[in-house]
């Protein structure tokens, strides 16, 4: 089968300006879903076509990208499992198996302090840690993926108290797995004096940005807030990437809020609140 966005990037040869090229993309891409009952083989674009569904943040002098509506549909999520991992560094009183349960058909992977001897930890630090040592822990826990194989096209770090819509993350997983060569930084971007950072209820990046980050990590002191840390190293690989003069650069990816959201979750006969709002009685 071929890649559906052939057939679309062949239609700006004669686009006009660059707004007109814009909406001819969105156009033709709102169609990718009626060529076939599954998703497109590849949703790989080059950077020519990643600049026209490049748009302004709210940050000055940032822009990013959003996963496009017309790819808010369901794809193989068992095809993708092999190629993303989703982190969850965990506590010993946070549930993994509440976790397991909502997420079992996705690849997620759970980090443990050194006194957490359950049997579904996957990984388990040598440390313990507090809320003021969460940074440690993000190191700790990158550190044993950096010091592996990368093996995955796509690394993703969740909060315990976030909650996903497994349709919309599965697109947006398609959308960063195929573009894995590229520096994709995905998440809610915040700004902090400067450092542009995701918000740590659910970030991640290509293979090819974890690769840099692997490398520059130890170079880079730590931050009070963990996410902060990890966006900084982040802007230093930006940085790099922009002195090198090739024209490339590091790709701001936005979260869907409405699809990834933060402790509190509502709907028709469910109201989930997740996180450390219990007592410890009740842990």
């Amino acid at each position: 089968m071929q890649s559906v966005l052939i057939y679309v990037m062949m239609v700006f040869e004669n686009s006009g300006n660059e707004a007109g090229k814009q909406k001819t993309f969105l156009n033709q891409l709102s169609k990718v879903r009626l060529l076939g009952s599954g998703h497109p083989e590849s949703w790989n674009l080059n950077s020519k076509h990643m600049n026209l569904i490049l748009k302004p943040h709210k940050i000055k002098g940032i822009q990013y990208i959003e996963l496009p509506k017309y790819y808010y549909q369901k794809v193989n999520e068992i095809s993708l499992k092999s190629d993303y991992v989703i982190l969850i560094p965990i506590a010993k009183t946070e549930s993994i198996d509440f976790i397991k349960n909502i997420y079992s058909d996705m690849n997620i992977k759970f980090f443990c302090d050194a006194d957490d001897t359950r049997e579904n930890c996957d990984f388990r630090s040598e440390s313990k840690y507090q809320y003021n040592t969460l940074t440690q822990k993000t190191f700790d826990m990158f550190n044993i993926i950096c010091n592996n194989t990368l093996e995955y096209k796509t690394y993703l770090k969740m909060d315990f108290d976030a909650y996903i819509d497994k349709k919309y993350v599965n697109s947006a997983l398609k959308l960063m797995i195929d573009n894995e060569e590229k520096h994709l930084y995905y998440g809610v971007l915040t700004d902090n004096h400067n450092v542009y950072y995701m918000q740590g209820r659910f970030y991640g990046t290509t293979r090819r940005l974890l690769q840099d980050f692997c490398e520059i990590k130890d170079e880079v002191d730590f931050f009070y807030a963990e996410d902060v840390w990890f966006g900084n190293v982040t802007q230093i690989i930006r940085k790099k990437i922009r002195e090198i003069g090739t024209g490339k650069d590091l790709i701001f990816m936005g979260v869907d809020e409405t699809k990834v959201i933060h402790k509190k979750f509502k709907d028709k006969g469910v109201y989930l609140h997740l996180g450390r709002h219990l007592s410890d009685s009740e842990k």
